[in-house]
């Protein structure tokens, strides 16, 4: 028999503290990347311009945002964004609204939001497994366009079952 979701339980397992280097710590819940960029608010290049930057072997994380060029300012934006959202303990709000008990994400260095995505963002590793699911090209019946109610073809047959990886990665 199945039991049932413990909301106190399943939030306890989702939450994680960050240290920092000066210190002090945050408390924030991880978030799962996917659900955010099908639902449009973090674009797919973003996301991989936030992966690519934390990958990059540079130490210098201003050297890093400079690495990307246009996308470095949009990627801070991205990054505290998402330290906004993830963060429960304490408030961190995008402007400061005056209350003395929330703290205004821009007094955060880029190496602390680096810490905070590193530590909350669940991105899926896609991968080789994931597309070897698919065949590589089209099959001769496949179809460009087709009119309004008019059979479509499948684009893509399944090779074999293959689950994408996923991967926490914590700072």
């Amino acid at each position: 028999m199945s039991e049932l979701l413990d909301p106190r339980k399943k939030r306890a397992d989702n939450e994680v503290t960050i240290e920092f280097s000066d210190g002090t710590h945050v408390i924030a819940h991880k978030e799962d990347m996917t659900v955010l960029v099908f639902d449009g608010r973090v674009p797919m290049p973003m996301l991989q311009a936030v992966q690519k930057m934390i990958e990059m072997p540079e130490s210098d994380p201003m050297g890093r945002i400079a690495a990307l060029g246009d996308e470095g300012k949009s990627l801070v934006d991205v990054l505290r964004n998402h330290a906004v959202k993830v963060v429960i303990s304490p408030v961190l709000v995008l402007e400061d609204d005056g209350n003395p008990d929330h703290l205004p994400v821009g007094y955060l260095d880029i190496q602390q939001l680096m810490s905070i995505w590193q530590a909350t963002a669940v991105v899926p590793q896609v991968g080789v497994a994931a597309a070897a699911r698919f065949r590589p090209r089209a099959a001769a019946d496949d179809a460009h366009a087709v009119p309004d109610g008019a059979h479509v073809p499948p684009a893509t047959q399944p090779l074999a079952v293959a689950e994408p990886e996923r991967e926490v990665v914590t700072g």
